[in-house]
């Protein structure tokens, strides 16, 4: 409560000074000086007239010193800021992530405040807001890629649309727009863009509506974005936190879709693959891989090199795992399993530090839920309870991933790793200095060999065991596993057709009502090519469909130095290894680790992107060279005309300006014409005031600076009434500003003083 009741309080003290500064930026004054004063007498406030809110609410709303009524927003805005910071704290974060939130709600309300007042944004701003949003990612350990494209695109968007239509968009709101996608990345932003939208029309509307009179003109009138804009945003990420709104992976969705959901757009896919297609360009992989494939007796390790399209195999070791070794990992010790791995790369020459991780389905559970009638993020909830029945898992000790299944909206492809596998993997790529930019599922990994195939079926052949998995253009849809010892000794070498039984009844029921028919495709891997052959002539007996081996040489060659006998060798590790090291046209459900925010910033990554930036920006550049040596050939009788009528255009324009200036000039004029002095409480003030030794001989009304002001001319029998009349009349809280302007002295005619005293009224609409 005290953090909470300190946060709102801070909030207060900002929302007091976001007025300060909202009111000094209209009058292009200092912010720190001259002090806190009132507008209206001038006087300088006092430590308890600046107390937030209360100082308010004591005061009745006006000032200590003069009485002048204060605008009561000044009390709203307070309460709000406060409100907001206190909201701020409720999240969860660090102290650093709590301070930059503060400090970019402030400039959020200063902006909205600033464009309801004068239908303005004040760019200043844009700079130290945009840093404090990519300071923000940095600190909760984010990438910057989505917020460096939510800014591209958002304020790109915004910009077409000024271009289009330039009276319906300020030039301001498509830099607002840029800074808040850094904020909000391309999915959010897009979503808080269309949602402001929707409520500045409703706003239109309802002002429209509440018009007496003139109901279209009052809906032209212009609408300031910045308030929708930001308040969207921010009532986007409240949502978000709080997990109100289901989020989705910023990288995952195009952007271009930041309001339709994933399966309501009938050709997502291909968007998805564009959308994959982008991201692969903005953050390519690395030249150099290191593909590892971790299971529980062995461990495979392939370095390749990325040649044109093709990956060429540099390095590759199969390995057992040690006995020792074995018994440490099982108990989480590394130790040894980095010695170990130090050794053995230094004497074969694996060097890469950049690797992508693939685990065994042994280390893994895959399981088919079946969850009818809940939204997808009802299943997301409900999904580890219902799968703790079906794994040897405890509750907590496991990390889970979810695919739903293409037009079974109720079920869902699990997979469920322990921690401290995944653990284990981490450990041991921070002691080999290897930088983790994937850890994945092997099956997974297994189908970016199978994307050109429509609904294909994977058979993969061990030594102890019969894998197999189901597709989508790569996309895992279901998988199953069968050891040896399931299904008894003689079956495993002579009954295929019992064997084969066994994994399509562990599949589950979608995968057998979608594959009713037979898959489009059949692919073997691994076991002997005696053992290759009879499978496949099994399944073609089965399926009237292609049934062939897996073939790498369209995505993988050997390096040179291979001979023709180990350029056959294809094993089952060696297979997923290399699946793992391809990018793959969109990300998969179940990766357990993606590159991490430092990754961004991978300086042999954006090496290549600036060679290519640099020499895009060389073609761009010779091109416009070009086409400007070759306009400029033509342009001299065009600059002599235009020189010539430089003048008239000129002329043109001061004319308007001078135009403008005097139809101000006139209307002002009109204007305070048509005010009125208060007579009825002057009369009886100036009645009150006067000494009997003086008379008024002439009143006039004119024009002055600061309104109406009154001319009283007169006389007096005595120099010193004059002047008190003067000090009288500066006394009176009415009376704005007075002053003495002539006093003459007629001894040739009468013996008396004439005087002629200057006295602005102060009050409403009259004055200052």
């Amino acid at each position: 409560m005290a953090k909470y009741l300190l946060s709102f309080i801070l909030g207060c003290c900002a929302g007091s000074f976001l007025c300060l500064c909202a009111d000094r930026f209209q009058r292009d004054g200092s912010v720190l000086f001259p002090r806190s004063h009132c507008e209206t007498c001038g006087h300088p406030l006092a430590p308890r007239d600046l107390v937030p809110l209360f100082s308010y609410l004591c005061q009745r709303g006006r000032c200590r010193y003069c009485g002048e009524k204060l605008p009561v927003s000044l009390f709203w805005w307070e309460a709000l800021t406060g409100c907001l910071f206190l909201l701020a704290a409720w999240f969860p974060g660090t102290l650093p992530v709590l301070g930059v939130r503060w400090l970019s709600l402030s400039l959020l309300l200063l902006l909205s405040w600033l464009d309801m007042e004068e239908l303005q944004l004040y760019e200043g701003l844009f700079c130290p807001l945009g840093i404090l949003f990519l300071v923000l990612r940095v600190l909760k350990g984010q990438s910057l890629l989505p917020g460096l494209a939510g800014a591209v695109l958002l304020g790109g968007f915004l910009q077409l649309i000024r271009c289009l239509s330039p009276r319906g968009m300020g030039a301001g709101d498509p830099k607002l727009a840029a800074v808040l996608g850094l904020w909000l990345g391309p999915v959010q932003g897009f979503r808080s863009f269309f949602l402001a939208m929707g409520m500045a029309l409703s706003f239109v509307l309802a002002k429209g509506l509440r018009a007496r009179e003139d109901r279209r003109a009052k809906m032209r009138e212009p609408v300031p974005l910045a308030p929708f804009f930001c308040g969207c945003a921010l009532l986007l990420q409240i949502l978000e936190l709080t997990g109100t709104m289901e989020s989705f992976p910023e990288t995952d969705l195009l952007p271009m879709l930041g309001m339709l959901e994933g399966g309501s757009f009938p050709r997502w896919r291909k968007l998805a693959q564009a959308g994959g297609w982008l991201r692969r360009k903005l953050a390519p992989w690395p030249a150099q891989l290191l593909g590892v494939q971790i299971g529980k007796e062995e461990v495979t390790l392939v370095q390749v090199r990325q040649q044109d399209e093709h990956w060429e195999v540099e390095r590759f070791l199969e390995l057992c795992w040690p006995d020792r070794i074995r018994k440490g990992l099982a108990r989480q010790q590394t130790e040894d399993a980095v010695l170990w791995l130090r050794e053995v790369c230094a004497k074969r020459g694996i060097t890469v530090r950049e690797a992508v991780f693939s685990l065994e389905p042994d280390l893994m559970a895959f399981q088919e839920l079946s969850l009818p009638g809940m939204s997808f993020r009802e299943q997301q909830e409900a999904a580890p309870w219902e799968i703790l029945q079906q794994i040897p898992y405890g509750p907590g000790t496991f990390q889970l991933a979810l695919s739903p299944f293409p037009d079974h909206p109720e079920t869902l492809l699990a997979g469920a790793v322990p921690e401290e596998i995944l653990e284990t993997c981490r450990t041991l790529a921070e002691g080999m200095d290897w930088r983790l930019l994937r850890l994945e599922a092997a099956p997974q990994a297994w189908g970016r060999w199978l994307e050109e195939a429509a609904a294909p079926f994977l058979l993969v052949l061990a030594e102890n065991s019969l894998q197999g998995a189901w597709y989508e253009a790569g996309r895992l849809l279901g998988t199953c596993r069968l050891e040896r010892g399931e299904a008894g000794r003689d079956a495993w070498t002579e009954d295929r057709e019992s064997l084969f039984q066994q994994v399509w009844e562990k599949a589950g029921p979608a995968i057998g009502e979608r594959f009713q028919e037979g898959p489009s495709a059949v692919f073997l891997a691994g076991g002997s090519p005696e053992e290759q052959q009879a499978w496949l002539d099994h399944l073609q007996s089965l399926w009237d469909c292609p049934a062939a081996c897996l073939e790498v040489e369209p995505l993988c060659q050997w390096a040179p130095y291979y001979g023709d006998g180990n350029r056959n060798r294809f094993s089952l590790g060696l297979w997923s290894a290399l699946g793992s090291i391809l990018p793959g046209k969109e990300k998969g459900p179940f990766c357990y680790a993606s590159p991490s925010g430092s990754g961004f910033l991978d300086p042999e990554r954006w090496t290549r992107v600036g060679k290519g930036l640099l020499a895009c920006s060389l073609a761009v550049w010779l091109a416009g060279t070009g086409a400007h040596f070759l306009v400029e050939r033509n342009l001299g009788k065009c600059r002599q005309q235009l020189r010539q009528a430089a003048g008239w255009e000129r002329l043109w324009r001061e004319q308007q300006e001078a135009q403008k200036v005097q139809k101000w000039q006139e209307k002002n004029r009109a204007e305070l014409l048509h005010r009125q002095l208060p007579w009825g409480e002057m009369l009886p003030l100036l009645g009150h005031t006067f000494p009997s030794s003086c008379w008024i001989t002439r009143v006039e009304q004119e024009e002055g600076q600061g309104g109406q002001v009154l001319l009283l001319e007169g006389k007096s029998l005595e120099r010193e009434s004059i002047l008190q009349l003067v000090r009288c009349l500066q006394q009176q809280p009415q009376a704005a500003g007075v002053g003495l302007e002539r006093l003459e002295h007629q001894e040739e005619v009468s013996g008396t003083e004439e005087f002629t005293i200057r006295l602005q009224w102060k009050g409403e609409n009259h004055g200052t």
